[in-house]
């Protein structure tokens, strides 16, 4: 009888941490890619405390958000939803309030929840009476968090300054004090709620607003990274690239403004891993390190030059990809390399701490290739959203462990899909820079019709309102 109660208790989920329910907190940061990283590759910045995370933790090589733009893809995350499920398919608009999120999951499973830093999900936008910018604290739809104190929903601010008995101020403008500077605020808070809540299990999310443009940083990381030891992307010369040109307009004309940028970019980034650095030493004088998991991503990506682009929502891999990595107690080194589309958060934390969801997601629980990092890979084909492109020009990725494929289309003003204005295959093995479209090339036509149709199949499976828009894709490679 005590040899079969001591297997039971070896195999439950949570038998690895000190209690029943690990606490987690989650760092979801803004715009950062992972190039950015030593990690991902990166040799032009050393970011020790993010690299040992992931030396210790479990380190994602293929994730990705489902929309390249902040309102749709934090809520694919928080909801586990494409887009067009949670309701907030561009900037600026509301998240159905009624659908669950990763916030009801700890909640129903007994967690205190928190969020502290930009949110992005509660669409308002304005200003005060006074005429000064309106970030918005504490908004009423807060993604079910049970505290959205420090919420903001609107703004990068560069500057937060606590204001007794009121709301805190902001500003885009940098002051000379350390502890006022966006990040800095928002992981002292963060801090603060760690060790009140030390006790019983949390769920903290601290999402602070940087690498986000505007392009500058507090001192002394504004002068940390010299623009004379940082390189431009390879398709930054449009004579690397093959089958396809620069798509005009473009933001950079010459490399002394991409440089400039980076460095400050960069520098935020110096930022941040720093206060990687802070929240461990934290977690352990609490004494709640070893029972506490850690999670680093972002919301999208930032292309930095490549195709002399800036920003975001294009249809290539830099845009769309995010770092992902986990540290969890106990658990060691692992790699993986499956596709990871961020409306898959929801469903894998809660198959990683054994919780269970209310209600089903578009997510894949991929916990499995957590546990075990010797799970086949799936033969799957991941769909990347951006049929309502407002702004920015519609598209469509599908991708697979071989191969990137995006379509671009044409639209009337109303955002009507009419056809498709470019095509474009990447073979993600051998050309990892995007510089040789494979589009055209007959040798491919049938890998572009297998992958298309695989797409279909996805958005059948979601019910997805633009599944009649796919015929565009298939007439043109007919």
């Amino acid at each position: 009888m005590k040899k079969e109660l001591l297997l039971l208790v070896s195999a439950l989920p949570c038998a690895i941490f000190a209690q029943d329910r690990p606490n987690v907190v989650v760092v979801f940061v803004d715009q950062l890619s992972p190039w950015a990283l030593g990690c991902y590759g990166n040799t032009e910045i050393r970011t020790p405390n993010i690299d040992q995370l992931a030396n210790d933790g479990v380190i994602f090589n293929n994730a990705y958000c489902a929309k390249a733009v902040s309102t749709p893809s934090r809520g694919c995350m928080l909801t586990g939803l494409y887009p067009f499920g949670h309701k907030a398919t561009n900037n600026q608009m509301l998240v159905d309030s009624s659908v669950e999120t990763y916030a009801d999951v700890f909640n129903n499973a007994g967690y205190e929840t928190a969020y502290m830093g930009k949110w992005h999900l509660a669409g308002h936008m304005g200003k005060n009476a006074d005429g000064t910018p309106d970030p918005h604290w504490n908004p009423e739809i807060n993604g079910h968090f049970k505290d959205a104190t420090y919420m903001y929903n609107n703004g990068h601010w560069k500057n937060i300054v606590d204001v007794k008995g009121g709301v805190p101020k902001v500003s885009t403008r940098i002051s000379g004090n350390p502890d006022e500077y966006g990040t800095d605020w928002i992981f002292q808070k963060g801090f603060e709620y760690i060790s009140k809540h030390k006790g019983s299990p949390f769920c903290l999310v601290l999402s602070p607003p940087d690498p986000h443009p505007g392009f500058k940083v507090r001192a002394p990381y504004n002068t940390a990274v010299k623009m004379s030891e940082l390189s431009v992307p390879l398709s930054f010369n449009e004579n690397n690239l093959v089958n396809q040109e620069l798509v005009k307009p473009y933001p950079y004309k010459d490399k002394k403004s991409l440089l400039k940028n980076k460095a400050q970019y960069l520098g935020m980034v110096l930022c941040l891993d720093e206060y990687m650095g802070k929240l461990e030493e934290h977690l352990k004088k609490e004494g709640i390190y070893d029972n506490t998991i850690i999670i680093f991503t972002s919301d999208h990506g930032e292309m930095m030059g490549e195709y002399r682009l800036q920003g975001k929502a294009v249809p290539y891999n830099t845009a769309y990809q995010i770092p992902l990595i986990m540290r969890i107690p106990n658990k060691g080194h692992v790699v993986v390399n499956e596709i990871y589309n961020n409306i898959d958060f929801k469903s894998t934390i809660a198959g990683l701490l054994d919780m269970k969801e209310g209600s089903r997601s578009h997510g894949r629980d991929l916990s499995s290739y957590i546990k075990d990092p010797k799970m086949p890979l799936q033969d799957e084909v991941v769909c990347l959203d951006f049929f309502n492109g407002k702004n920015d020009q519609a598209h469509v990725i599908a991708l697979n462990q071989e191969y990137w494929f995006a379509a671009v289309f044409t639209t009337t003003k109303k955002g009507e899909i009419t056809g498709v204005s470019r095509m474009l295959l990447f073979d993600r093995k051998k050309d990892k820079h995007q510089l040789v479209n494979l589009h055209g090339n007959k040798k491919y036509l049938e890998i572009e019709r297998k992958m298309v149709a695989r797409l279909r199949k996805e958005m059948q499976r979601v019910n997805h309102p633009n599944l009649k828009d796919i015929k565009w894709i298939e007439k043109a490679l007919n």
